[in-house]
């Protein structure tokens, strides 16, 4: 669950308007399709994600499980393992005091808690301090290996948003962003005013651009 929410929060601190979907809804019209951690992907699933066209951030742990929430022979990762070119042969619980270093592109942080081991058939990217690589991408999917920490998981959910075509935008702590048609609906949680980034273009027809506790700011798109 934990993950789950770290991944929602980078989706977020990077201005991505992100629905929660059960694994049964319809994937139609998703650029992005984020599965953390879904322990069991059933054939069906897997072939509906490839049909959706989106390109797809997963893992660590995702499709480890069969149906009876049992390991599979080999431990491989079935159901994804044609769109993220990795299958996974050995899985490690990392203690959380003792944290790995790691890098991807220019970004440098750690991975903790879990972190797998397995074959590679499409791009290896980043790299653990004991050598294992962070990231594998395939044609139309990646798959995190490792468990990183919130710089170095903004900066990969916000690299997959710009492969799906999806703009990114630094986002202010506790600003929330969702769009419904042309327009954006802006949230602030914080205590502090925080104003509305730049890279945002639209006419305000509700509220304004900086924005108090609990203040509501909705923005005309083309």
């Amino acid at each position: 669950m934990r993950l789950i929410l770290d991944i929602y929060r980078a989706a977020r601190q990077n201005g991505a308007s992100v629905d929660v979907l059960g694994p049964e809804a319809s994937l139609e019209g998703y650029q992005l399709i984020l599965v953390p951690s879904l322990l069991y992907v059933s054939d069906d699933f897997a072939k509906r994600l490839k049909a959706s066209k989106a390109h797809i951030l997963a893992g660590p742990r995702t499709g480890l499980k069969t149906a009876d929430f049992q390991l599979p022979d080999g431990l491989t990762t079935t159901g994804l393992q044609e769109l993220t070119g990795f299958r996974t042969t050995r899985i490690d619980a990392l203690p959380a005091r003792l944290p790995i270093d790691a890098e991807w592109q220019d970004s440098r942080g750690r991975v903790s808690v879990w972190r797998e081991e397995g074959i590679i058939s499409a791009k290896a990217e980043g790299r653990c301090s004991d050598g294992l690589p962070l990231l594998s991408h395939g044609n139309q999917a990646s798959y995190l290996t490792a468990w990183p920490d919130e710089g170095l998981l903004k900066d990969i959910v916000g690299d997959a948003m710009s492969k799906a075509g999806i703009a990114r935008h630094d986002m202010p702590a506790y600003m929330r962003v969702r769009q419904r048609g042309h327009h954006l609906i802006f949230t602030h949680y914080g205590p502090q005013t925080a104003t509305i980034p730049d890279s945002f273009d639209g006419e305000i027809i509700l509220g304004h651009r900086q924005m108090s506790q609990a203040d509501v700011t909705i923005m005309k798109i083309d």
